[in-house]
């Protein structure tokens, strides 16, 4: 009887291993499968992480994303800018006018004007300068075009006279005339640059 027993408990322990073989082993084949469905697709590059470290510089990595957004969305990158532009600068032949609300409320000595355009950081340029007296003369003739203007007098570049260091040019909005005014004087600032 105990032979029995022995004999049938064996079987089972046989018949059980037999069946976990054959359960196991489709899933090592599956396993198999996907790694090479892996191995399969392509690699894809990261080209920029947060936490990695690199050697491009933050003006390098600026432009590289700002050339990436032109080169991909370029009509409305332009659209943008141009939207900007009009917003803050007026465009007269080659010559890119300050026109925002700064021009109408800014004022400084003739030192103080040169000194707020050299550091003027708007719409991503900073080649501002004070425009000379000439200059501001032909804004005058087209002030119609200005969103921002004071019937006041601003600053030129230009030096009064010959060799005189204490006076420089200022062009009023309210008549277009010029006069010269001491470079202590406070007077409104304009700033313009040379459009590329």
């Amino acid at each position: 009887m105990s032979a029995l027993f022995f004999t049938a408990c064996n079987n089972r322990e046989e018949n059980s291993s037999l069946v976990k073989t054959k359960k196991e082993a489709p899933q090592s084949i599956e396993v198999k499968k996907n790694i090479q469905k892996r191995k399969q697709k392509p690699k894809e590059t990261v080209i920029w992480d947060s936490n990695s470290k690199s050697s491009i510089s933050q003006q390098g990595y600026n432009d590289a994303i700002l050339a990436y957004v032109k080169s991909k969305y370029s009509k409305q990158v332009k659209r943008r800018i141009e939207k900007l532009i009009r917003a803050n600068a007026l465009i007269l032949g080659s010559l890119m006018w300050q026109d925002n609300s700064d021009a109408k409320k800014i004022k400084g000595t003739w030192w103080g004007a040169k000194g707020y355009c050299r550091n003027l950081f708007l719409l991503g340029f900073t080649d501002w300068r004070l425009g000379t007296k000439d200059e501001l003369k032909n804004l005058y003739n087209n002030k119609s075009k200005l969103k921002y203007s004071n019937s006041d007098e601003y600053w030129s570049s230009t030096y009064y006279g010959y060799g005189i260091k204490g006076s420089a040019w200022i062009v009023s909005f309210h008549y277009g005339n010029a006069n010269e005014k001491n470079k202590g004087s406070n007077h409104y600032v304009r700033c313009v640059r040379d459009k590329q």
